[in-house]
């Protein structure tokens, strides 16, 4: 439909705002429960993960208080400052934030690439080519390593050139895919067997070049370590006010006539902010957390961006006939044949992980 007006400046739709308007109820119910349970997973993982790796490199004892709960009262209260505030007030904390980030997986690809298959790393044991043990439990973490989605409409205001917005996502994950999957084979090839669930700790001992200066070996494995601290800092205010949005859509018109938006906004924020800020402080097991966490991530990374696109095109095709069911912004992914495919995956996928993370020996 290449005379309608696609430019949409900063006013735009929430994903469950999407799933009401082209799927209906039964689609936006199964969005909101995904991502609600998406979410609070990877934000409780987020708070666990800040907590240890602090407590473990840069321990403080206050009075009783063990440093692990010690550095959870930091965070909790930190991210609820930084939940309160919208994107457009942190995006130079964000770019920040990002470039450190990418800085500091390119450092953990290096040092341990560079070691394998040295003395150091024949002290652990090796791991197998592949384990079909572990195949929940690494698709789980692959579906809640690259879902995305719920934050795209977030992330798409603060672009000013929406044409743009396909390419720059597209750069984001591809580029997200081959770091995890670098970092991820490096260190199975290092570490093998040994390696520790929160993968910047397998760095607390690590006899990176061995043969250099004792400062340059303890400087990496400090920084390494330290690093959760980084990513974590950036991501939880992104899925807090993304979680936060999704609740001001679900908000009863009763509310928005009784309650001012400010008093609203304050209580969608601190709901999504709150609940795993408290677990990830009650629970510490990070593989616990990721693997049903991955789960949660089927319908939010597969199923209902496979179903709106499907159900966008029949909306044009009613609104302005067969054949016109093209949009703007669509390319070679949003493919018929490769939806579908999308969806056939989800469906085998989505049970063989549950199996396997409920028996991890069942093959």
């Amino acid at each position: 439909v290449s005379d309608v007006n696609y430019d949409i400046h900063y006013a735009g739709y929430e994903v469950n705002e999407m799933c009401q308007f082209f799927g209906g109820s039964a689609l936006r119910i199964l969005y909101e429960t995904s991502i609600i349970l998406f979410s609070y997973g990877v934000m409780w993982l987020y708070a666990a993960i800040f907590s240890d790796s602090l407590a473990d490199r840069a321990p403080v004892h206050v009075g009783s208080l063990s440093p692990f709960y010690f550095y959870a009262f930091i965070f909790c209260g930190i991210m609820i400052v930084l939940s309160m505030r919208d994107l457009e007030g942190q995006l130079k904390i964000q770019i920040t934030l990002t470039v450190v980030a990418v800085t500091m997986m390119v450092i953990m690809i290096i040092t341990a690439g560079i070691e394998i298959g040295s003395e150091s790393a024949a002290k652990h044991r090796a791991a197998p080519l592949a384990d079909w043990d572990g195949f929940g439990q690494i698709f789980s973490t692959a579906v809640l390593a690259q879902v995305c989605h719920q934050g795209a409409p977030g992330l798409t205001r603060l672009i000013r050139d929406k044409h743009l917005a396909q390419r720059i996502f597209i750069a984001a994950i591809v580029t997200v895919a081959i770091l995890y999957n670098l970092i991820g084979i490096v260190t199975v090839e290092y570490f093998g067997r040994d390696v520790n669930a929160v993968i910047t700790l397998n760095w607390d001992n690590y006899d990176v070049w061995g043969s250099g200066p004792s400062w340059f070996r303890n400087t990496i494995s400090y920084v390494v370590t330290l690093f959760p601290v980084v990513p974590v800092f950036a991501a939880f205010p992104l899925y807090a006010i993304t979680l936060a949005r999704t609740y001001e859509n679900m908000v009863p018109k009763t509310w928005e006539n009784k309650y001012s938006k400010q008093s609203i906004r304050t209580i969608t924020r601190l709901a999504a902010a709150l609940p795993p800020l408290v677990g990830g402080t009650l629970f510490r097991n990070v593989a616990s957390v990721v693997a049903y966490t991955g789960l949660a991530g089927f319908a939010v990374g597969f199923v209902v961006p496979a179903v709106l696109v499907l159900r966008a095109r029949s909306k044009c095709s009613e609104r302005f006939g067969a054949g016109n069911t093209t949009c703007y912004f669509e390319n070679a992914i949003a493919r018929k044949w490769i939806v579908y495919g999308v969806l056939v995956f989800s469906i085998f996928a989505f049970p063989l992980s549950v199996v396997t993370i409920a028996d991890p020996h069942v093959f």
